[in-house]
């Protein structure tokens, strides 16, 4: 693959991160043509950093923090409109080995033309080297022919994908647009990857290997969400509106995620009036709103 590629990382207030997954960018056996940082109003100096450090990197300062769907959907429009073949959308904790790109772009060479994956996906571990447990793909098994082809040159079809390490085809945001900023946090990343996999085709790569530097691996959205899971309780609503995301067997496994995962937090905030009061707002928004639909994009 000879095309431009360009690398979309969102940040915020986690300079220290930021300055490693740089590096990391820097030193990949394929280089990399553009890098893009979406700083969301970060208040630690992180454009000073920038600027000193990365000079050759553009950044991009938003106004207000727009949470990671607003600034993947800002990363994402901005590369596009600039032309670039493939982007690569990363949050500022993913550090990726060396030849995490290059694995990737060899993967989706290997596939014939006509079936190659329009986003591939890396394996994602821990500091620690283990799997990470929060960035498990998600494998398409209702297409058992793309799952043998995908298999035969080392890799798992898969549904749908995080923004932790992916690799995006400038072809598939022509056809489906982009992230809905609205999301803010949790979820975005999985509506946008399975809307463009409900006919596309996309894979998870184990050769191409990035470290997703969380501070735990112990702690699930439902203990550290507070009452902020509201965003939990409304995207997943919305995501099941979505007619374009999901079949209807999908939604009903969304909705059946939801249930459970909100009891759990119901019951690690011991049904305290704040997490009752959270879900009943996610509840309403997710019912009674909509993310806001996305203008046409320019020809691919």
């Amino acid at each position: 693959m000879t095309q431009r590629i360009g690398a979309v990382v969102v940040t915020f207030n986690r300079k220290d991160l930021l300055r490693e997954a740089l590096a990391a960018l820097r030193a990949q056996t394929r280089p990399l043509d553009h890098i893009f940082v979406i700083d969301n109003a970060s208040t630690d100096c992180t454009p000073d950093l920038v600027r000193a450090e990365f000079p050759d990197v553009e950044l991009v300062r938003l106004d207000s923090n727009r949470g990671g769907a607003g600034g993947f959907h800002e990363g994402l429009l901005r590369a596009y409109r600039l032309g670039f073949d493939w982007i690569w959308a990363m949050d500022d904790d993913t550090i990726p080995r060396p030849d995490a790109l290059q694995a990737m772009l060899d993967a989706h060479d290997r596939f014939p033309d006509g079936q190659r994956p329009v986003i591939l996906s890396s394996q994602v571990v821990w500091t620690d080297g283990n799997p990470h447990p929060h960035n498990r793909p998600h494998s398409r098994r209702i297409d058992a022919d793309y799952l043998m082809l995908a298999a035969s040159h080392s890799t798992l079809a898969v549904r749908n994908a995080s923004f932790v390490s992916l690799l995006l085809s400038r072809a598939a945001i022509a056809e489906h647009g982009l992230p809905y900023p609205d999301f803010f946090i949790w979820n975005d990343d999985v509506e946008y990857t399975a809307r463009i996999l409900r006919r596309g085709c996309g894979v998870y790569v184990p050769a191409s290997v990035v470290v997703h530097k969380t501070k735990s691996i112990t702690h699930a959205l439902h203990n550290t969400a507070g009452p902020r899971f509201f965003h939990e309780v409304r995207n997943k609503l919305w995501m099941i509106k979505l007619p374009a995301t999901w079949s209807a067997p999908e939604r009903f496994d969304v909705f059946k995620a939801l249930v459970q995962t909100s009891w759990r937090y119901l019951k690690h905030e011991r049904f305290k009036p704040r997490a009752i009061w959270a879900i009943t707002k996610g509840a309403g928004l997710g019912l009674f709103t909509s993310p806001r639909r996305e203008p046409a994009l320019p020809p691919k």
